[in-house]
């Protein structure tokens, strides 16, 4: 293999590497704040024992917490959607960058529908399936303009540095 393809093979690695290192990190990010906005909420209305628990046995992800019996059904409702809400901000902020993280917004979005669906299961049961396949196509739709950003990037830099090796 010559010189030329190793280093355009290394770098499509790299950036696969890189694609996916930071796509589990905004995903791991996304868990966070989503657990965060029920135990947030919990609090705030008066729940007790908030406990969030990262991968137990089984490598579920959950907010355990004891809310009062007399508690109004607005307040379970909002307590459901918290963790939905409470990511909004976060993806605002990244659909706001001007390069490739944009798309991470997209991706925060999909994945946080997706785990929001057993909260939303709580609905009628088209609210839960709706999330799903709207998560899943706003994580595919994101995952699909990152790597054409990175790949456009990449062919963008070899064609200049093509150009001015041939000055």
């Amino acid at each position: 293999m010559n010189k030329k393809l190793k280093r355009e093979l290394f770098t499509y690695v790299s950036v696969l590497v890189y694609i996916i290192t930071f796509t589990f990190i905004i995903i791991a990010s996304t868990v966070v704040l989503h657990e965060s906005g029920h135990f947030f909420v919990g609090t705030l209305i008066g729940c007790e024992d908030i406990e969030i628990v990262f991968l137990d046995q089984t490598f579920n992800t959950y907010t355990k917490l004891v809310c009062p019996q007399d508690l109004e059904q607005v307040m379970f409702l909002t307590l459901y959607i918290s963790g939905l809400a409470f990511i909004l901000p976060f993806a605002v902020i990244l659909y706001l960058m001007s390069g490739y993280e944009k798309y991470y917004a997209l991706i925060v979005l999909g994945f946080n529908f997706i785990i929001s669906a057993s909260d939303i299961a709580n609905f009628p049961a088209v609210f839960g399936y709706t999330s799903l396949i709207l998560g899943a196509a706003l994580l595919v739709y994101g995952e699909m303009l990152l790597i054409s950003s990175y790949l456009k990037h990449i062919e963008a830099k070899k064609s200049m540095s093509t150009f001015f090796s041939r000055r």
